[in-house]
């Protein structure tokens, strides 16, 4: 008898095993998925000096999608869409909050960027300080806000190294 309840015991258990296995795998499923489809991280390409020291042209950058200027505060580096404006998607740093929207800068700029436009003459990009094509940016306009640059920590370092070795023959 104490046999048969032993025996009954380890079929209960691995079916509870078996059963704990299926819905663990069906989550991990459901996660990869649902991140392939709907991704929270991404990269961005740096291109330009107008955020030096602080991100450079080349350097690996992750940013994490937001919906609203409500995700992000004064201080955060996000990226958007200027909106008509040579339709160029930014890197910039929020320096500031209007009824309007955020107000960006880039760290190497003496003005931010809802002052500034860029105008050629003589085919030479000057930046001369008269309104700017570049609104406050709003929920419409912006993509995202930067989580890790290369230059924050070790990992970085890591990173670039381990993505050098990998796609070098």
């Amino acid at each position: 008898m104490i046999k048969q309840i032993k025996n009954i015991g380890s079929k209960v258990t691995k079916t509870h095993v078996r059963i704990v296995l299926v819905i663990l795998m069906l989550f991990i499923a459901t996660s990869l998925i649902s991140l392939y489809l709907y991704p929270i991280y991404d990269t961005v390409d740096v291109h330009g000096e107008s955020m030096e020291p602080v991100i450079s042209e080349g350097d690996l950058v992750i940013v994490e999608h937001v919906d609203s200027i409500d995700e992000v505060e004064v201080g955060d580096n996000i990226v958007f869409d200027s909106k008509g404006c040579n339709d160029n998607i930014i890197l910039h740093k929020v320096v500031d909050e209007t009824e309007d929207g955020l107000l960006t800068q880039g760290v190497n700029n003496d003005i931010n960027d809802q002052e500034m436009k860029q105008v050629k003459i003589d085919g030479i990009t000057q930046e001369i300080t008269i309104e700017s094509c570049i609104d406050p940016v709003n929920d419409d306009m912006i993509q995202s806000k930067v989580v890790f640059t290369e230059s924050d920590s070790e990992f970085g370092n890591y990173i670039s190294s381990y993505i050098d070795f990998h796609t070098s023959d």
